[in-house]
């Protein structure tokens, strides 16, 4: 069953911001769109563990961390940063 990905406020701020002053705009654009579609698919395969309730993936050249809510199949996506 696929989850339903949110993002919060702060995320998606976060994202803007990173694709404002990226030099490849495309590139966070991809990352965002691959993040969307693996957290939708399988969220729990695609995490790495952070802490208890929080996870990460990475998909160059941004990484998230995300809650999910198996219950309710929802992923939200909480604090957005770029990679070196």
């Amino acid at each position: 069953m696929n989850f339903t990905v949110d993002w919060t406020e702060e995320a998606l701020d976060a994202v803007a911001d990173i694709w404002m002053r990226s030099l490849n705009r495309s590139a966070v654009t991809a990352a965002q769109a691959a993040i969307d579609r693996r957290l939708a698919a399988d969220p729990v395969g695609h995490a790495i563990p952070v802490s208890e309730g929080l996870n990460a993936v990475e998909v160059h050249p941004l990484r998230v961390q995300f809650e999910i809510n198996t219950h309710e199949h929802v992923v939200t996506v909480v604090s957005v940063r770029k990679l070196p």
